[in-house]
């Protein structure tokens, strides 16, 4: 499928209109048989069976990524870092591989991400503190 068909077919999708869409077998399914190459689901669209590759990133987005990075890194300076937080271990095992490739800062990146956060759901955050009083405390 071209590009242009596919965000058709994505926005026919989304909008809840059926439409038959048809895939394009790659070069190592040619051997499949043509019904094997997509599915359709229960909306009529077409899918195909078999997982896609994983796009290259384009170096325009890497260095806005990199520049992140040193942003992350230089605003981490200002905190203290010394509490403990713990994550999953999949999304550790990313941390510990941005740490040692990309040399960000785990600690800074928690705190950069927490700080945002907390900034963006502040009202919420202290409405949601102040309900929750510990009637031996008041």
């Amino acid at each position: 499928m071209s590009g242009t068909k596919d965000i058709t077919a994505l926005a026919s999708l989304i909008k809840g209109k059926k439409q038959e869409v048809t895939a394009t077998p790659l070069p190592q399914e040619a051997s499949r048989p043509a019904e094997a190459a997509t599915e359709t689901t229960e909306t009529g669209a077409a899918r195909k069976a078999s997982p896609r590759k994983r796009k290259t990133s384009d170096p325009s987005s890497l260095t806005q990524f990199m520049t992140l990075v040193e942003e992350i890194n230089q605003v981490g300076e200002e905190f203290d870092n010394t509490g403990i937080l713990y994550v999953d271990g999949d999304i550790h095992e990313v941390l510990k591989l941005l740490k040692t490739n990309c040399k960000l800062k785990i600690s800074s990146l928690g705190n950069y991400l927490l700080k945002a956060w907390i900034e963006e759901n502040q009202a919420a955050i202290n409405a949601a503190l102040v309900k929750k009083r510990n009637k031996f405390l008041d």
